[in-house]
């Protein structure tokens, strides 16, 4: 068991360790919604990582495999990045975020599903559950419970290393004017849009991409 959880932490620390377009989505979020809107963010996030866990846990690997899927994750992807750069770049920032305020259920829902998609369409994510899930599953080294909690631990450590780093922005945010987070949003919005057209690019050429 103790091997299960540890193993689990480690991989957990490696993905939260990678830096894209996840991380720089929870960043711009934590510093311009403040940090009920990322930490709802993270949760999408976790739920993807947690779906694609449990679709390659149940066997479903041929899907992954199509090259069709694989050529329409690519672009769905790619647009949806590029949509959320050029939002990012055009957002408009006036007055920074109030921490305390609570959010509406209706945004505690659309940062949930922006999560959610942004996590869900980078096809780095797919192959990097199929590779570690499928690796770990098929190794037989771990017992069926051993695996749950196995990934359990990953997901955990996954969204707890989101929650430190929604706090060290939010914590950055009182040190920045309307005029500095306009620039990072726009910093920010390049990224995405930059990831778009490299995801769209790669896979219009077939190339792998990493995550």
């Amino acid at each position: 068991m103790f091997s299960a959880i540890s193993q689990g932490f480690l991989i957990g620390i490696g993905l939260a360790m990678l830096i894209g377009p996840v991380f720089f989505s929870l960043i711009n979020t934590s510093i311009n919604k403040g940090i009920q809107n990322a930490v709802y963010l993270a949760i999408g996030i976790s739920l993807s990582d947690l779906f694609y866990i449990a679709l390659v846990f149940v066997g479903i690997n041929t899907l992954f495999q199509n090259e069709m899927f694989k050529y329409w994750l690519g672009i769905i992807g790619a647009i949806i990045l590029m949509i959320f750069g050029i939002q990012s770049i055009f957002k408009k920032t006036t007055i920074l975020p109030d921490q305390n305020i609570r959010i509406e259920s209706k945004h505690k829902i659309k940062n949930i599903v922006k999560g959610f998609l942004l996590n869900s369409v980078h096809p780095g994510v797919v192959f990097f559950w199929l590779a570690t899930v499928g690796g770990i599953v098929g190794s037989g080294n771990f017992s069926t419970s051993e695996n749950i909690l196995l990934f359990a631990t990953t997901i955990l450590t996954t969204f707890g290393s989101d929650l430190i780093k929604i706090k060290l922005a939010s914590k950055l945010s009182q040190y920045l004017n309307p005029f500095l987070i306009r620039k990072l949003n726009i910093g920010i919005g390049v990224i995405l849009v930059c990831s778009g057209i490299y995801l769209g690019y790669a896979t219009l050429m077939g190339q792998g991409i990493s995550h």
